[in-house]
């Protein structure tokens, strides 16, 4: 019996930035009415997961963030527990990042912080963080924002690549520099970014360590993803589910593959209608 279902946004639950899979929404509404939890793992923030949710009109119990770092209730933003990186490794990622001349963003639990003028206006979250600012979140693209989010408590760091992937020698180079560090894990959500965080922090951990809290076992789990940040938690649960145009690495941690979550979701309905 399934009795928790968790999915990535970006890539699996969303269609674009802002707006879901109606389809995969509509199921996911089905399973929770029928006694089911959903809980949207993502790396972005819990704020934005929260205002994506609210947008949608879809009433999200948890919340895990920030690549399994910050785990909240998701109708109030109340933090359960977080896994924040030592500051001198959040600096230390960030002078790596920009020594290498690449763009670096810190995710603090307070403030989403980017080290180029332009960033705001380009974000895929742009459109969002208007009201994310009303749940405390601050987004900047200066050197003093940047300071401030350095001051803690600091999620992760990414580091973003130029688009025409002139600058792939550099990015390999910072990547592996930061896997080095001690304390710290490296991951990837998108094939232009990079992301350093606590090593105490993925998503299946995350996922894990709520369904103990509500009694759930990981066979009693599903979960939808497509990137290498979702291979830990693709791999935690019992079935896990990756999008056919996901990563290798997602695919590998998976026990099938589908179109959609929708298409996943639906042919489950129909089986066990038959």
């Amino acid at each position: 019996m399934i009795r928790l279902y968790a999915s990535d946004l970006d890539g699996t639950l969303l269609k674009d930035a802002t707006h879901f899979h109606s389809d995969a929404l509509a199921l996911l509404r089905e399973r929770v009415a029928q006694g089911a939890i959903f809980v949207a793992v993502s790396g972005r923030s819990v704020a934005s997961c929260r205002v994506l949710f609210e947008s949608a009109g879809f009433a999200l119990r948890y919340c895990i963030g920030v690549n399994g770092a910050h785990v909240a209730w998701g109708e109030t933003g109340e933090t359960l527990w977080m896994r924040s990186m030592p500051e001198e490794a959040a600096r230390g990622a960030v002078e790596i990042i920009r020594s290498m001349g690449l763009r670096a963003c810190v995710y603090a639990s307070h403030a989403i912080a980017y080290s180029w003028p332009g960033a705001l206006a380009r974000s895929h979250e742009h459109e969002l963080f208007e009201r994310m600012r009303c749940y405390g979140v601050e987004t900047s693209e200066d050197e003093a924002g940047l300071e401030r989010a350095l001051r803690g408590p600091v999620l992760k760091v990414l580091a973003v690549r130029r688009a025409d992937g002139s600058d792939e020698q550099a990015f390999l180079s910072a990547q592996a520099m930061c896997a080095e560090m001690a304390g710290v894990a490296v991951t990837s959500s998108w094939f232009n970014n990079f992301e350093v965080m606590s090593a105490e922090a993925d998503k299946g951990s995350a996922l894990l360590a709520l369904a103990r809290q509500l009694g759930i076992a990981p066979e009693e789990i599903v979960a939808f993803g497509d990137g290498d940040n979702d291979a830990p938690m693709l791999r935690a649960v019992g079935t896990g589910v990756a999008m056919a145009h996901g990563t290798q690495r997602a695919k590998e941690a998976a026990c099938c593959l589908a179109e959609s979550v929708g298409a996943w979701l639906a042919a489950q309905k129909d089986t066990q209608m038959g």
